[in-house]
């Protein structure tokens, strides 16, 4: 799910990417704040972070969905560095491309669940009836 609905893997890096912009300044979508980069230039950036909780036994696809958000920050790098700067990521001197890291990688939280939501309360213990004499 994202945003709270179905969304397929296929989806995921775009869906993301579109989150991360926030072009219409929607509340539905991350926030944005101002920073002043490397230059000293104020910039626009998003606070949005991914928040990806998994079941462990559903561990086969837990790969493939961090991949697919992996590919939207990259994105969102990308579409900073050519906004902020005028080039392409793999195009930025080593300084910037490291301050755009810094201030990008860190958007997943990980959570892991043992099961699905929440547990159920367990039984009351069975009582074993005794005969009295």
């Amino acid at each position: 799910m994202f945003e709270f609905e179905t969304t397929k893997l296929e989806n995921l890096k775009d869906s993301l990417f579109v989150f991360f912009v926030n072009e219409n300044n929607s509340e539905l979508k991350s926030s944005q704040k101002e920073i002043v980069d490397y230059d000293g230039i104020i910039r626009r950036l998003s606070m949005g972070y991914v928040e990806l909780t998994f079941i462990k036994d559903t561990c086969e696809i837990f790969q493939s969905v961090t991949k697919e958000i992996s590919k939207s920050v990259d994105l969102y790098k990308n579409y900073l560095s050519k906004e902020w700067y005028n080039k392409d990521i793999e195009d930025l001197d080593m300084t910037r491309l490291q301050n755009l890291d810094s201030i990008i990688n860190p958007r997943l939280l990980i959570i892991s669940l043992e099961q699905e939501y929440f547990l159920p309360p367990t039984p009351p213990p069975n009582f074993i009836e005794f005969e009295i004499n």
